[in-house]
């Protein structure tokens, strides 16, 4: 795999909007950086493009995907709880509905429902990809997805009102999560192929469909809408939204890379593009015991975390240059506490 910088800029961006959107910053600047969780899954098809390979089973890639992405989740959480009990024994958190729900990646604790995104989608990468190599014109591409996120719109506005229960949740969980999600990482796919204009075209079309939207949604409410009260499930306003800002950092990825390699930058992002998944668990906690201005809570909470996935990670690296020689579990290891 071809390493492309662009593509850790932009995973380095995610977190910190998504880590910044949990200080509770005032609401203009919530809407602005409400593009993350989108990039990020956008990142992670483009990602995916360069290093996914036809001749890897479907059962090999969904496990790698697992414990990549679930099991580092149930050993924080272990801890998390663990230590809670220890020292707030009386918190809300430590009841089993709550328990059940975190490790579940329903809500539980918070936060956790983005790592439950990117396992839908990472359910039906490998058809998308065939898709997307199966599928020369962009015409035929885009227009087959524009008509699977316009139902699924429709089913948003519709369907969805009426569902309740557990049966309504787990479809709400589901379903609504991973459409839309899929369709922002087939987009995703074929941004790697499209020439700078095109990427532009895309961006063009989505500020129409965020306009568009904004007007539709004013004429039903009376009043100016942010995209973030249509995120949970995720509407097309929203992701328009967050398409215009994806393109807008992926065509100006290269000059973003030039002024942090000129601020010597270059080394902390990188680590941090490396080591999302522990950065962002390991800022749960701070970010919910921290009570500082968003400002500066934003910049405690990020440094600290990164700081704790520091630590964690040299001593990954120690216990593995010094101690373990099976190359499998040195695998794993790696797999669980670093990434």
């Amino acid at each position: 795999m071809e390493r492309d910088e662009r593509i850790d800029l932009l995973r380095f961006i995610g977190l910190a909007m998504v880590i910044f959107a949990h200080v509770n910053p005032p609401d203009l600047l919530f809407q602005l950086r409400d593009f993350d969780v989108p990039l990020m899954v956008l990142v992670s098809a483009l990602s995916f493009g360069l290093s996914y390979s036809l001749q890897q089973s479907y059962k090999s890639y969904l496990w790698k995907r697992i414990k990549r992405l679930v099991f580092p989740v149930w050993i924080f959480l272990s801890i998390y709880f663990s230590a809670e009990y220890l020292v707030f024994p009386e918190s809300l958190e430590l009841n089993s509905q709550i328990i059940l729900s975190s490790y579940t990646l329903a809500s539980g604790i918070g936060y956790v429902w983005i790592i439950r995104v990117f396992l839908l989608v990472a359910f039906f990468s490998p058809f998308i990809f065939r898709m997307h190599i199966n599928t020369d014109s962009n015409l035929r591409y885009f227009g087959v997805w524009s008509l699977v996120i316009l139902t699924y719109e429709v089913l948003r506005c519709f369907l969805l009102p009426t569902l309740s229960g557990l049966i309504g949740d787990v479809i709400v969980y589901t379903v609504f999560y991973a459409i839309p999600f899929c369709f922002i990482f087939a987009v995703g796919l074929r941004m790697l192929e499209m020439t700078p204009s095109g990427v532009k075209n895309l961006a063009l079309t989505c500020v129409i469909v965020l306009i568009l939207s904004e007007v539709v949604l004013y004429i039903f409410t009376g009043s100016f809408q942010y995209t973030f009260n249509y995120k949970y499930p995720p509407s097309v306003f929203y992701i328009a939204y967050s398409f215009v800002v994806s393109c807008v950092l992926w065509l100006n990825a290269s000059r973003l890379l030039a002024v942090v390699s000129k601020l010597r930058f270059k080394k902390i992002f990188t680590f941090i593009s490396n080591n999302t998944i522990w950065i962002y668990l390991w800022h749960i906690p701070f970010v919910k015991v921290l009570g500082f201005h968003f400002a500066i809570k934003y910049l405690v909470v990020f440094c600290v975390a990164s700081f704790v996935c520091l630590i964690q990670v040299s001593i990954v690296r120690f216990i593995l240059d010094n101690y373990i020689k099976n190359p499998r579990v040195s695998r794993n290891l790696k797999v669980l506490f670093t990434g």
